[in-house]
């Protein structure tokens, strides 16, 4: 009779234990059910989104960039005209072009540039004739922009207004008188040509020094 009633306890102690694992599991889902209808909805950051990979960032910068090109058209500038036109022989033509941006110093350096081919590839007679030129250039370079203390030194469209390449041409630059040493334009082939072709000159001065006095009363205006 004990060990009935032993036996009885027992199984209701158990199915005790069952039920309340039972309850607690049921409580368990009930509160991760509720946690998670408490949560906001996720959501990806549009920032994040947007901020791809840097690669492909720099293609789309770069298809950009290049639809920007073809709306604008094939731009070429005066400085690509005057090489393509000194690259087929055309030197006079090629000078006319790089005139586009005179008074500008790049303006001298690319005319100089042409010069050079143009003596390179001419015969003896026509190689002294842009020598010379060349040097004309040189000096009407310096006149315009070497910097001399005391003497005005304005921009580039100032001197615009002030002189006319008609005036400079009109002007007489001496080998002789101006040398090279102050011609910034000149290179040393430029210079063992020259003293070559002229001789070694007697004195070296800037243009701009040289023709102050013309160069003060036309920055008067």
């Amino acid at each position: 009779m004990l060990a009935l009633i032993s036996l009885i306890l027992a199984l209701l102690l158990t199915a005790a234990i069952v039920i309340a694992l039972h309850r607690f599991q049921e409580t368990s889902r009930a509160k991760a059910a509720d946690r998670e209808q408490s949560l906001p909805p996720l959501h990806l950051d549009r920032g994040d989104e947007n901020e791809s990979d840097p690669a492909q960032t720099l293609d789309t910068d770069e298809e950009s960039d290049a639809s920007d090109m073809q709306d604008s058209g094939p731009s070429v500038d005066w400085k690509q005209q005057s090489q393509l036109l000194k690259d087929s022989g055309d030197y006079e033509s090629a000078l006319q072009i790089s005139q586009q941006a005179w008074p500008q110093w790049q303006s001298y350096q690319q005319a100089a540039v042409i010069m050079r081919a143009a003596i390179r590839s001419a015969d003896a007679e026509n190689s002294d004739k842009w020598l010379i030129r060349l040097y004309q250039l040189a000096a009407q370079a310096g006149f315009l922009h070497d910097k001399i203390d005391g003497l005005p030194q304005p921009g580039w469209q100032t001197l615009a207004r002030q002189f006319s390449l008609q005036d400079l041409n009109a002007m007489h630059f001496d080998w002789h008188v101006l040398g090279y040493r102050h011609m910034r334009l000149l290179t040393k082939t430029d210079i063992r040509q020259m003293s070559k072709a002229w001789g070694e000159p007697e004195n070296h001065q800037s243009a701009k020094q040289h023709y102050q006095k013309v160069f003060i009363s036309q920055s008067a205006y």
